[in-house]
């Protein structure tokens, strides 16, 4: 199977196709914890989001298109935090100085 452009190792299990890893399947529940970890609270807007953004494609613009708009959502996601911090970190250094 292929995501993003690049082959994905999969079964088809009971409970539909599962990707790989050392001829292994990945459970589900897996795959949540590491996005909840990832995106915390912000997991059902980013889910949201995406799902609207693959309903207003069609499957061929999709797969042409979906590598290119990951790295677009992951740039900024990967910017996001620490932009965060760093406003945080701003505001805390700011009120020990002016107190």
């Amino acid at each position: 199977m292929d995501l993003l452009g690049r082959p994905v190792p999969t079964i088809n299990t009971a409970g539909g196709f599962r990707a790989v890893i050392r001829a292994k399947a990945i459970e589900p529940k897996g795959v949540q914890d590491y996005l909840e970890s990832k995106f915390g609270d912000d997991l059902i807007a980013v889910r949201a989001a995406m799902s609207a953004l693959a309903k207003r494609l069609k499957p061929e613009e999709l797969q042409r298109e979906a590598f290119s708009l990951y790295e677009q959502f992951r740039s900024v996601q990967m910017l996001r935090p620490c932009a965060v911090r760093r406003i945080g970190r701003r505001r805390r250094v700011s009120d020990e100085i002016h107190g």
